[in-house]
């Protein structure tokens, strides 16, 4: 006796191993986006933290070089760091520095801003400075 194939019938629906896959394709799939979203997330906070950072550093020394060499001091740099107060990063601290030189021809001051902040509770403090000197006027020569 010989058998006789017949055709296959088209099958309808899904296995149980097929719908198993699936799943765990589409939770995978889901768990690699949820975590590049995160990670996108806090860059992009990241960068917006840096970009308020050197704004209040610009902001701040270009207040400082306003001022003319013989009456800037360490508490015009206070006063000037109090009014300025980045609110938007977190555990901020905005501190300024001022050295002055002994150097009699020029008597130049370097002013140190220096802006640290935590990104969020786990990190490490991160630290920017921005640095300038200032000179006195140049006296008029009759």
């Amino acid at each position: 006796m010989t058998r006789t194939e017949q055709p296959a019938k088209p099958r309808r629906g899904v296995t149980l191993l097929e719908a198993v896959v699936g799943l765990a394709a589409i939770g995978a799939t889901l768990v690699l986006a949820g975590k590049a979203t995160r990670a996108v997330d806090r860059q992009w906070r990241l960068n917006e933290q840096e970009r308020l950072a050197r704004e209040t550093l610009d902001h701040a020394l270009e207040l400082a070089t306003c001022v003319p060499a013989e009456r800037l001091d360490q508490e015009r740099l206070d006063s000037i760091g109090a009014s300025l107060s980045p609110e938007r990063l977190p555990a901020v601290e905005l501190t300024a520095a001022l050295t002055e030189s002994d150097d009699k021809p020029f008597g130049e001051k370097r002013v140190v801003w220096t802006v640290a902040w935590t990104p969020h509770p786990d990190a490490d403090p991160i630290r920017r400075r921005l640095t300038a000197w200032v000179y006195p006027a140049a006296e008029e020569e009759p």
